[in-house]
């Protein structure tokens, strides 16, 4: 899957967990048999899912002008990568390449604090590359890496604050998480390519002012004798020296050189010796590493990280759809009404799309977990998914409540869905302020566990957000923004 298909389908996917007007579940019908149709029942996810995205585009950009917007908010922005490595090389042109006055101090020059930031630089990327290794995962994109990715994210982040529709806010939300890597990536290239790009526009800049003036080169130093600095010296520029066919002074003409002493000597080998150092230390390993990043960036963009094994592509697939979504319900110190193991089949139809295959557990009392959990372990199989069953009214606490999730998590060998049933408490006290005291007690147990709980009132049946109900059967056992 492309970039391109990545943000099609992410944008129709916004527009239909949950289904958001103007889109229908008409609409989605529509796309799915048209995509099947074009493509073959028995196609795979990677070719059936970007077409019925592309599809579905073409009837959602006519009812909704404003996605055409959010798909190119979310584009790749070239020009900002160009502009930042543009600015380097005006930094490095402007810049004083060797200093306020025409003398060229040999062992301090701004060129040689650049090949030494260099050469920091690809330790830390060698130190990066073992961590990863040792790790067998991404270390932490470095500090210019995170500035400039958060660059490339900026537009996408105010067009998401500006939105009045909730499906285009949690399309750039979700587009955002997804393209993190490849904005990293991308950052990468910017970073190489502007370093690159510094480096020579202070070497033009340092040529095209000798021209003009005549540059001394000396030195001086309070602490190194002539001798530490040859040494220095035959490190720093020796292999540049050998190129050149340069021969680098003895320590007696060194000593000559000082400043002290005199004028230094014409600063044009010098330059030369240098130049072709930041060249080979400085401009063509950083142009090496931005070549690699943008080749991993562009295979990033042709084969783009989004999963296609969750609830939502299973749900599209024409060899699932229909299928029932198996559903463990295990309740905790509540006898579930008739009425709202109905309430919960209509819940999982109208916004999972597909009907629920139910067992419904005898209640679970305190001291019981442990049990209840060895049953939870004994039925489940497949894609099971283990629903804990609470009441509103019932006080939250963490060493019943909790515990009680904990051990379905233990023996479901994931967390379970969480639902909190309200009907009760609605009959009886309404929409009470007391109604949000009690959502947020539950919150505030399960948050800590990463669990969202979701707030159903299965006498209607709805949900308290639809947003969270749709996380919850797809991702279980993870948090969701409210």
């Amino acid at each position: 899957m492309t970039e391109s298909d990545a943000r099609a389908v992410l944008l129709v996917r916004a527009f239909e967990e949950p289904i958001t007007a103007p889109w229908t579940a008409t609409d989605a019908t529509w796309a799915t048999h048209d995509a099947q149709r074009e493509i073959g029942e028995n196609a795979g996810p990677e070719r059936l899912i970007p077409r019925r995205a592309r599809l579905a585009l073409q009837r959602l950009l006519k009812h909704e002008p404003a996605a055409a917007g959010a798909l190119s908010a979310s584009a790749a922005h070239a020009w900002v990568g160009w502009v930042i490595v543009g600015l380097a090389f005006v930094v490095g042109v402007i810049a004083d390449a060797i200093g306020p006055s025409q003398r060229t101090n040999l062992l301090a020059p701004p060129l040689l604090a650049l090949i030494a930031w260099n050469l920091v630089v690809y330790a830390s990327l060698v130190t990066g590359r073992v961590m990863r290794l040792r790790r067998r995962n991404d270390v932490t994109p470095r500090a210019g890496q995170r500035l400039i990715a958060r660059l490339m994210e900026s537009a996408a982040h105010r067009r998401a604050q500006r939105e009045t529709s909730p499906a285009l806010r949690r399309f750039f939300t979700s587009w955002i998480t997804h393209a993190r890597r490849m904005y990293s990536r991308r950052a990468s290239v910017v970073l190489h390519a502007a370093a690159a790009t510094l480096a020579a526009g202070a070497l033009a800049s340092l040529y095209m002012r000798g021209l003009a003036f005549d540059f001394r080169a000396g030195w001086d130093s309070t602490f190194l004798s002539a001798e530490t600095v040859q040494r220095v010296l035959g490190i720093v520029l020796g292999p540049a020296a050998q190129l050149l066919g340069i021969d680098l002074p003895n320590a007696t003409r060194l000593e000559a050189l000082r400043f002290a002493n005199g004028p230094g000597e014409n600063a044009a080998r010098w330059i030369h010796m240098y130049a072709l150092t930041v060249v080979a230390v400085v401009v063509l390993p950083r142009l090496a590493l931005a070549a690699r990043a943008a080749w991993l960036a562009h295979a990033l963009a042709k084969d783009f990280p989004l999963t296609l094994d969750d609830a939502y592509v299973r749900r599209l697939l024409p060899q699932q759809a229909g299928e029932p979504l198996v559903m463990q319900v295990q309740p905790f110190s509540y006898q579930v009404p008739r009425e709202a193991l109905k309430g919960l089949e209509a819940l999982v139809e109208r916004h999972l799309g597909r009907p629920a295959a139910i067992t419904m557990a005898a209640s679970c009392v305190e001291g019981d977990e442990a049990r209840c959990a060895t049953e939870v372990r004994s039925l489940r199989h497949g894609r099971t998914v283990v629903v804990a069953m609470f009441p509103l009214p019932a006080t939250p606490e963490r060493g019943t409540h909790g515990r009680f999730v904990e051990a379905l998590a233990e023996a479901a060998e994931r967390a379970p869905v969480v639902l909190v049933d309200e009907s009760a408490f609605r009959q009886r006290f309404g929409d009470s302020p007391r109604l949000a005291e009690r959502r947020n007690a539950w919150r505030s147990l399960f948050a800590p566990m990463g669990i969202a709980a979701v707030f159903v009132d299965l006498a209607l049946p709805q949900a308290e957000n639809e947003a969270i109900l749709m996380h919850a059967f797809t991702e279980p056992g993870t948090l969701a923004a409210p």
